[in-house]
């Protein structure tokens, strides 16, 4: 087994940064099991398995791509839920 590269591989919010993706990326072209990926990076193998299946185009995992994919879905839509000086904010502000 190769020398593992330092962690951690997840951002504050628990997800997967680009580092803990690229680690993903060259694994899977090591042909490393989904298990193994997930024990070096300190994940569950499933959040490796969803990693792949939702970022890899026609079978390919690309980690800078699925970086760029993941940060573009976190991105909240232009609807907020509680708009400022809206009579719902200002109720909730009120008390």
């Amino acid at each position: 087994m190769a020398e593992a590269p330092a962690g951690p591989f997840v951002d504050g919010n628990g997800r997967l940064d680009v580092a803990g993706r690229m680690v993903i990326q060259v694994r899977l072209r090591d042909r490393w099991s989904y298990r193994a990926i997930a024990a070096e990076l300190g994940v569950a193998a499933s959040t490796v398995s969803r990693e792949i299946a939702a970022h890899a185009v026609e079978g390919v995992y690309r980690a800078r791509d699925a970086q760029r994919a993941a940060a573009t879905a976190r991105r909240r839509s232009g609807n907020p839920k509680l708009v400022g000086g809206s009579p719902l904010w200002l109720g909730s502000s009120t008390g």
